[in-house]
């Protein structure tokens, strides 16, 4: 379980999800906090912004534990969370869905954050943040996510593609399927 501590300002792992928070923050309804997550294969990494752009924490998920994102989001009610539009996005999304509500989580267009993939330096964590930033100043261009039915039924259509073979990567050979071995365990 994620805790309040008050004290000293050191770092708060818990559960296997680094948090780097500091401690002497406390989360109150009024203050809006935003969470930028910039989303890979196998893994993660976060920043979390409060109103002013202060980091309240940072960190890695692994997604081969994906309850740690709902312990990230219960950690600071109210927040808002961006991450850019993938090839799995949806997984992400339903995660995320479990603990808030669809106007807080937004999915942004890859194409259209530019600022992310024009950067001189770039790292993850620095993704994470101007991800966050973007979100915090209401500047992310945001997809349409469809409802949740309507993600069902193309996530079977997918999956009947990708079973024959058919679905593939532009530029790749034909017949090839996309490399994405961790999802594999969801696909029957």
């Amino acid at each position: 379980m994620l805790g309040r501590h008050r004290g000293t300002g050191t770092a708060d792992k818990r559960d296997g999800v680094d948090l780097g928070m500091k401690t002497q923050i406390e989360n109150s309804e009024s203050n809006r906090t935003f969470i930028g997550i910039d989303y890979h294969k196998r893994y993660s990494v976060y920043c979390v912004l409060d109103e002013r752009g202060g980091v309240l924490g940072q960190g890695r998920i692994e997604h081969l534990v994906p309850e740690d994102f709902e312990r990230l989001v219960e950690r600071w009610p109210g927040c808002r969370v961006v991450f850019e539009a993938s090839m799995n996005w949806h997984w992400l999304y339903e995660i995320l869905e479990r603990r808030l509500a669809g106007e807080d989580i937004v999915l942004a267009n890859p194409f259209k954050t530019r600022i992310i993939a024009e950067a001189q330096i770039k790292t993850d964590k620095i993704d994470a943040r101007a991800l966050a930033d973007l979100l915090r100043a209401n500047l992310v261009s945001g997809v349409h996510v469809p409802g949740r039915e309507t993600r069902v039924i193309k996530d079977v259509l997918r999956r009947g593609l990708l079973r024959r073979g058919l679905r593939r990567a532009p530029g790749s050979a034909p017949g090839s399927v996309p490399n994405n071995r961790h999802c594999r365990r969801f696909l029957p």
